[in-house]
């Protein structure tokens, strides 16, 4: 994480979140940790997001699951 946020450019335009390239860089350890554990929940959600939708033939749930009887609690 350390290595990339050293590699941004400067002077690029913002993101939807108008946060700036000088901004990332002056977060400094603590806000490099947080940016990073923010980051790795995404992809933890996004990947069991994934995993529960795959189409691919692999079940992640039982028959009798109470998926099935109560959708409306298994929806993303």
């Amino acid at each position: 994480m350390e290595d990339a946020i050293e590699n941004i450019k400067p002077g690029k335009s913002p993101g939807i979140d108008e946060i700036t390239s000088e901004i990332v860089k002056d977060l400094g350890r603590t806000g490099t940790i947080s940016l990073e554990q923010i980051f790795n929940k995404e992809i933890e959600e996004e990947m069991a997001k994934a995993i529960l939708t795959d189409n691919s033939g692999c079940n992640v749930r039982r028959e009798d699951s109470k998926a099935d009887k109560y959708p409306d609690l298994w929806q993303f």
